[in-house]
């Protein structure tokens, strides 16, 4: 398993903080892909997530409010291949639809609920946070690629930023264990379901 990861801040904001992790795995594009998109599952399994109701699904877009304006803008994002460039268009989707979830995290003392809307093309899976008593920022920028039928590389770009400084004080550096801790319990879930869907096609193959 090979992986990258980077950290680093928003010169225009000094409190943005990112954390970039990459990895190439053995598991499937599709299991990958499912796992990170089937956001009710998330309690099961992804850390300080408590609770995750979907409110409404495949909603379109609102077109006043762009993908861009909520994950961030080019200039946020030129670091990252295929983000500076995300649009419908370039995508291949004429009409770009949005679910929206209501979403509980609790990380040490810190609680917060908040509503988080969830935007997937082809190969990646983005979310923001609105209405966030917590965050005045919060985004998970997932890309999932294809490398041949058993291997793909997945990566994770978090962005946030807390409403008092304090936390932001508190919390530097935190983005590194955060982003590992949410990559790897996502592999993980990804590994074991693809190992089970293995052996469940074993069995019905004897």
């Amino acid at each position: 398993m090979l992986s990258s990861a980077r950290y680093f801040h928003n010169s225009l904001n000094l409190n943005l903080q990112e954390y970039q992790i990459n990895k190439t795995v053995r598991i499937p594009k599709s299991q990958m892909y499912d796992v990170i998109g089937d956001v009710e599952k998330y309690p099961e399994f992804v850390p300080y997530c408590t609770e995750c109701i979907i409110t409404d699904i495949n909603n379109p877009i609102n077109e006043s409010v762009s993908p861009q304006s909520h994950l961030a803008s080019k200039q946020d994002l030129s670091t990252s291949e295929g983000i500076d460039e995300f649009n419908a268009h370039k995508v291949g989707i004429s009409k770009p639809k949005e679910t929206k979830v209501l979403m509980k995290i609790k990380w040490n003392q810190y609680e917060d609920g908040f509503e988080s809307h969830v935007l997937k093309t082809e190969n990646e899976i983005h979310s923001w946070a609105t209405n966030s008593d917590m965050f005045t920022e919060l985004k998970c920028l997932w890309s999932v690629n294809e490398i041949n039928t058993s291997n793909c590389n997945v990566g994770l770009r978090l962005i946030y930023n807390f409403q008092n400084p304090l936390y932001n004080y508190v919390s530097k550096g935190a983005g590194k264990f955060i982003s590992k801790a949410m990559i790897n319990a996502f592999l993980t879930r990804a590994t074991k379901l693809h190992i089970d869907s293995q052996r469940k096609a074993q069995r019905n193959s004897q």
